[in-house]
């Protein structure tokens, strides 16, 4: 996942600042900080089809507790299969999600002072 990996470099980074072998920018930051401003727009993008794809979910759950008929011609457990990976996956991606946001909020207040970032913190 393109979070967990952006998530280990800003820990290394964040390591190396902690060591004082960061003083200033450099092509590593630049680069963190260019992957953090396309994670977002990926973000909320991404965040928009699964508020689409929950409405359209919730609309399925009420047709189904609404209409016994229609349950008797839906596979129950293909369809409970499908709803408890997309929980599953849901859980993990707001996990990871939150994971990756701690350690750029630590990392933008590293980085926000070094004049070659430019609004990667909005």
């Amino acid at each position: 996942m393109e979070i967990n990996a952006l998530a280990n470099d800003i820990d290394k980074v964040l390591l190396k600042f902690k060591n004082y072998q960061i003083k200033d920018c450099n092509n590593e930051i630049r680069n963190i900080a260019k992957r953090i401003k396309t994670v977002r727009d990926k973000g909320l993008d991404s965040a928009s089809k699964i508020d689409d794809f929950n409405r359209r979910k919730a609309v399925v759950d009420y047709q189904l507790y609404e209409n016994s008929g229609l349950q008797d011609l839906v596979y129950m457990g293909d369809l409970n299969k499908a709803i408890g990976k997309w929980n599953a996956f849901d859980e993990e991606w707001d996990t990871n999600w939150n994971n990756y946001k701690d350690k750029t909020k630590i990392f933008v207040s590293k980085v926000q002072s070094f004049p070659c970032i430019h609004n990667i913190s909005r």
